[in-house]
């Protein structure tokens, strides 16, 4: 793991973490999605993108349980992924849980990504390790699938920080 480059922590509370990794942007939901974590992940993305010409993979983790967003936080989820299509390559989110919270924040994503009118492909997921899976061909340097799961596992797991960096 001492090989793998940093990963660094753009924005970080109780409620999220935004952290760039390779060309990767991750974005952990723990708790209340909010408007202004929302833009800091758009100007990560931005920022990320001036350093990856060819573009990122938006990977994103959304724990169980947390409220379901009202109608501003959905307006400006899918305002934030219209506006970066142009330099995402794909979108994976995953989204833990059974039962009807989960049925409906999949639904909920469904519907932000249809409104915003995004070009790249951008898929759900039940675990990190099938959407890593997917996400692979959209990740330079040519890590495994296991170095970009453990990573989103990592900042999943770590609350208010990083594991790796």
């Amino acid at each position: 793991m001492s090989s793998w480059p940093p990963v660094h922590v753009w924005s970080t509370d109780r409620h999220h973490t935004i952290a760039q990794w390779r060309n990767v942007l991750f974005t952990v939901w723990r708790q209340e999605i909010t408007v202004a974590a929302l833009e800091a992940s758009r100007v990560a993305s931005h920022d990320l993108a001036r350093s990856h010409a060819g573009g990122l993979l938006v990977f994103n983790v959304v724990r169980e349980g947390l409220p379901i967003p009202g109608g501003e936080v959905r307006r400006k989820a899918s305002s934030v992924l219209g506006e970066t299509s142009g330099h995402v390559r794909c979108t994976a989110t995953v989204i833990e849980g059974e039962g009807f919270w989960t049925s409906a924040a999949r639904a909920i994503v469904a519907s932000i990504t249809l409104l915003s009118r995004a070009a790249h492909p951008h898929r759900v997921f039940a675990t990190i390790d099938e959407a890593a899976t997917w996400a692979m061909k959209h990740v330079v340097g040519e890590p495994a699938a296991s170095e970009l799961a453990s990573v989103a596992a990592s900042l999943r797991e770590a609350g208010s920080g990083a594991a790796h960096g």
